[in-house]
């Protein structure tokens, strides 16, 4: 399933709503905007969804409008929540509806066991989508709820994992988990103890984008610590390293600079995606920060060729000239704020535009830049420099 249509609204009747005016996504997104403008919330909003979809988000605020694409069906899944009460839901195929439920939870969920639909009574703290989904007699939900469960949210100005290495006693090591974006070292370690080629998956990614190393390995650490007396370890500490080609010794994690360990990190998280979990759908946000222009254009290229071979959905964000230049005009949202409300402008919404401003033969960035796309909204003067 993939995630056609998004729009999002927040305590609407509050000094504090805000609002996503429903937008087109496509398999490849790329947000595009001014600081503060809402495209890091977009994202969270796309995730705060899939959180509370696989239980693993609280229920809060909130009222989404979601369409999904899935075999040439139309899925519409409306949800709206207020003070942590399930207020209204309704999942929607090819305009028939297989699941409704009021604010008490009363309602009712098409079933294939009789081909018709079953009265269903849940609480007003729980998704009927969650409580009723069903392999057998309700697959619809169980695809839903497994897009959730199969998304990926990543900040990649964030530490991505850094700082978190792995021990090797094998009582204390959990299993990995493949959505927490922290666990790079957790999941390489794991990827490598089932297939001992995935090493060179990442060297060669890693090499594609730029860097020239030999290896890619689970090393021990030594922890940049200093204290006044030893302090005893529990076991040896593992993490990632790169033998790169100009340098005799490995360059441990806590060695490498955050953009290369970045780096590093999604690569890891994308390959253990497509060779043993894999994802409905990938959000980066402020992809290739920290990574000078030629790695970061490349590493996108990387991702979107990923993408767009194992069929997954990847939504990113920036604000970065180089990134916004290295990326098509048909993959761009621009995210205009204008109070509390937020809207997206692209190709599926505003055709004219977009094609009126190739024949201008400027870079992508100036689209921006010139605020070319003011020419779509009632009342604003045309970019005298566009």
């Amino acid at each position: 399933m993939r995630l056609r249509q998004f729009g999002y609204f927040e305590k609407p009747d509050d000094l504090k709503d805000w609002t996503l005016e429903s937008f087109q996504l496509g398999l490849i997104n790329l947000l595009v905007g001014k600081n503060a403008t809402g495209k890091t919330r977009c994202l969270n909003c796309i995730a705060g969804l899939a959180g509370l979809l696989s239980q693993r988000g609280r229920i809060g605020y909130g009222k989404f409008a979601v369409e999904f694409d899935h075999d040439e069906h139309s899925i519409l899944y409306q949800l709206n929540i207020i003070k942590a009460r399930v207020e209204e839901e309704r999942f929607t195929v090819d305009g028939k509806d297989l699941l409704l439920r009021d604010k008490i939870g009363s309602g009712f969920v098409y079933t294939e066991q009789i081909k018709g639909n079953l009265e269903i009574g849940v609480s007003e703290e729980q998704l009927a989508a969650v409580a009723k989904s069903d392999r057998l007699q309700q697959p619809f939900l169980e695809r839903l709820t497994n897009w959730a469960k199969d998304l990926r949210h990543y900040q990649f100005g964030g530490e991505m994992g850094h700082h978190q290495v792995v021990t090797i006693v094998p009582a204390v090591l959990p299993p990995p988990d493949p959505r927490d974006p922290n666990q790079a070292v957790g999941l390489f370690h794991d990827a490598q103890k089932r297939n001992p080629k995935f090493a060179e998956f990442v060297r060669a990614d890693m090499a594609a984008i730029g860097y020239d190393i030999e290896e890619v390995r689970i090393a021990p650490l030594e922890l940049p610590i200093m204290t006044p007396i030893p302090v005893p370890m529990p076991s040896q500490l593992l993490g990632l390293a790169v033998k790169e080609i100009d340098r005799a010794a490995p360059t441990s994690q806590f060695e490498m600079s955050q953009g290369m360990f970045r780096a590093l990190s999604i690569i890891v998280h994308v390959n253990y995606a497509e060779h043993f979990a894999p994802a409905s759908c990938v959000l980066l946000d402020d992809v290739g920060e920290g990574l000078d222009f030629q790695r970061s254009s490349l590493l996108i290229k990387l991702l979107i060729g990923k993408a767009q071979a194992k069929g997954f959905q990847l939504i990113m964000t920036t604000n970065d000239r180089f990134v916004m230049n290295a990326i098509p005009l048909a993959h761009w949202g621009v995210v205009i704020r204008q109070g509390s409300k937020c809207q997206i402008l692209n190709v599926a919404s505003n055709p004219d535009l977009f094609n009126e401003f190739e024949f201008t033969g400027l870079n992508n960035f100036d689209f921006l830049a010139t605020e070319f796309w003011k020419r779509s909204l009632p009342g604003h003067p045309e970019p005298s420099n566009a």
